[in-house]
């Protein structure tokens, strides 16, 4: 599927192709998801099981700080922890340290990133 005649198809994902025609012809998409450990098993798990499976990447960024030992997200998959303090005051600070995450990590294969929240 293309989105006009005059857009050609851009496939350089590494990734399996069981995410929308829409998404695949327009490159590779990261998705930063900023969480917490207190709404990943509500909230960061509802993206996970939804809409995040639409991004060709989908990464959960948390503070490492707000995660106590032994809780769910320090194992997860998807989890980046970053060294950056918990709360409203620090987000732009957890912004630009996933999106420096993101570029050094996956810069070379990605084309988009997005950067969203839980709840969004």
């Amino acid at each position: 599927m293309r989105l006009s005649p005059d857009l050609p198809v851009v496939d350089r994902s590494p990734y399996p192709a069981a995410v929308t025609p829409v998404v695949r012809c327009c490159g590779t998409v990261v998705c930063m998801i900023i969480t917490t450990p207190r709404t990943w098993n509500t909230k960061a798990r509802a993206v996970l099981n939804t809409w995040a499976k639409r991004c060709h990447i989908p990464l959960f960024f948390y503070s490492r700080v707000a995660a106590p030992a032994g809780h769910p997200i320090i194992n997860a998959t998807h989890a980046v922890p970053l060294d950056v303090p918990e709360g409203r005051g620090h987000l732009t600070g957890k912004t630009m340290a996933a999106l420096r995450y993101s570029l050094r990590t996956y810069g070379d294969v990605a084309d988009w990133f997005l950067k969203c929240d839980d709840d969004t």
